[in-house]
């Protein structure tokens, strides 16, 4: 699994952001190749209506790390990935 900090920005008004409106997310993604985790974040951000999707930071959870149930339950997002294959989180500014 990655963990990825990106940001984006807004094409169309969304419920989060109104066009041209820069916006941080953290995006999980239970994946176990970078290049695809990547490429897997552009295409759920773009189809919620963002783009020039910068990554600023990634770390990746090995096999190891997300067998440790406690760590795991211990985050709802990592939870949600694990069960969707991914999620994604987004900040205020």
């Amino acid at each position: 699994m990655y963990i990825f900090s990106v940001t984006a920005t807004a094409i169309r008004d969304t419920d989060d952001a109104k066009t041209g409106e820069t916006r941080p997310f953290i995006v999980y993604i239970n994946f176990t190749e970078l290049f695809g985790a990547q490429s897997l974040v552009r295409a759920y951000l773009i189809r919620a209506g963002y783009s020039s999707i910068a990554f600023e930071d990634q770390k990746h959870l090995n096999n190891d790390q997300l067998s440790d149930h406690a760590k795991v339950a211990g985050n709802p997002m990592i939870v949600e990935a694990l069960r969707e294959g991914y999620a994604v989180q987004l900040f205020d500014s």
